[in-house]
């Protein structure tokens, strides 16, 4: 046994979908205008930074049992969702601020636009 590769696939379409699922879903304004700007270029933000597929070796001498290499297999993927769930975190934390700041610009924009239409 000489190696064994962990593959973490990504399923674009299906992340896509699940995207403008949750932001049509979460995403709400009093002014329409306002809401769909912002959900367009929120939708738009987020495709660009998909998560790609994750690969990787571990190298193991070839004398491992299989009990050895189920408990380095193991601990593997414990540190592995340990660190997908701190990223989560953090991915969340920085979509919600750049949500909230498009939302701030979208409102800055329309009321300029309707200030100069005005005038």
């Amino acid at each position: 046994m000489s190696a064994k590769i962990y593959d973490f696939p990504v399923k674009p379409k299906l992340i896509d979908k699940k995207i403008e699922e949750i932001v049509d879903d979460k995403l709400d304004h009093p002014n329409p205008k306002v809401l769909a700007m912002w959900r367009r270029r929120v939708k738009s933000i987020l495709k660009n930074y998909q998560s790609e597929p994750f690969h990787f070796a571990v190298n193991v001498p070839a004398d491992v049992t299989d009990e050895q290499l189920e408990q380095i297999t193991h601990s593997i993927q414990i540190t592995l969702t340990r660190y997908q769930k701190a990223m989560n975190r953090q991915k969340y934390q920085i979509l919600n601020e750049l949500c909230l700041l498009e939302c701030r610009l979208c409102e800055y924009e329309l009321n300029e636009e309707n200030s100069t239409s005005s005038s």
